[in-house]
């Protein structure tokens, strides 16, 4: 007795590969394209009607959906928003006779779709002005954007620098920079001298077992140079000197060059056997030029001490 054939069978086969590549599709769409059921809904089965389904018809049914949240300046990423569907795979004719009907399917369950939030790109420039002008160029931009914020002195005063958390970042009254993340900017301002001259305030320390000159309050002319000179007292050594709260070693004097605006000179001392007199060691680099000088006075005067 002979089989015959069943008539579905390459229908059956056409469903299954057809199952296969809708699950095995990225079921991801962006908010800017589909954050509503309908709209998600939609791209759906615009996807579908893109895909090879060897001529199979598809019915899609939404299961589930969730819209997403856009990022704010809080919340950059913002928060994603998630969907679930079924997909019913048809084809063929059903004739309600096994020998004769070519009708194949299958249904599809998909629970993993993504409605990715759309994140907010933006940065918040914030600029104040210290005494003696104003600012301008401050507020809200679109990542990667050339930014100018400007600096505008008083009558009587002139533009110094830009700082940022304390540091400089520009001299140009008019700084312009590309905008990644939120800055925070401070125009600094000084009042011009009776002579037009500006002056700046060096402030000059130094630590218990010597002398620096001049100390205490410098005033330096705009564009002048000013050296200080340091004196260790018989028995101590420089162990280090600190310019503007950065150290550069042990030295016997410091000029600042081209004077354009305040800073800081501080100088550490220590006993020739090694005992810092600020409670901070810095000991010389290895390798420093002056390293053999150092070890020669401590030397000197261990011996002077014996």
């Amino acid at each position: 007795m002979s089989i015959a054939p069943d008539p579905a069978t390459g229908n059956r086969n056409d469903i299954a590969a057809a199952k296969s590549t809708v699950e095995n599709h990225d079921w991801t769409v962006p908010q800017a394209t589909a954050n509503t059921e309908e709209a998600v809904k939609t791209w759906i089965e615009g996807q579908l009607a893109a895909m090879n389904l060897n001529g199979a018809s598809y019915t899609v049914t939404m299961t589930g959906f969730t819209t997403a949240t856009e990022g704010t300046a809080a919340d950059r990423d913002g928060t994603n928003g998630s969907f679930t569907f079924t997909v019913k795979l048809y084809k063929g004719n059903d004739t309600g006779n096994i020998t004769t009907s070519t009708y194949a399917e299958a249904t599809v369950t998909i629970s993993n779709g993504t409605v990715t939030a759309t994140p907010y790109t933006k940065w918040a420039v914030t600029v104040n002005a210290g005494n003696g002008g104003s600012v301008s160029g401050g507020g809200t931009f679109e990542e990667n954007t050339q930014v100018t914020v400007t600096a505008t002195p008083n009558s009587g005063y002139h533009f110094v620098r830009w700082t940022e958390n304390g540091a400089e970042v520009s001299t140009s009254a008019s700084y312009s920079f590309t905008l990644t993340a939120d800055r925070t900017l401070t125009a600094v301002f000084s009042r011009n001298s009776s002579s037009g001259y500006s002056y700046y305030t060096i402030k000059a320390t130094a630590g218990a077992g010597g002398s620096i000159s001049p100390s205490g309050n410098a005033s330096v002319r705009e564009g002048r140079d000013q050296t200080f000179t340091i004196t260790p007292d018989k028995g101590y050594a420089v162990a280090n000197v600190k310019i503007d709260g950065k150290s550069i070693g042990a030295a016997k004097s410091y000029t600042f060059e081209n004077v354009s605006r305040t800073h800081t000179i501080e100088v550490i001392f220590m006993k020739a056997n090694g005992n810092p007199r600020t409670g901070v060691f810095v000991d010389v680099a290895t390798g420093s030029y002056y390293e053999d000088a150092v070890d020669c006075a401590v030397l000197f005067s261990l011996q002077e001490t014996n």
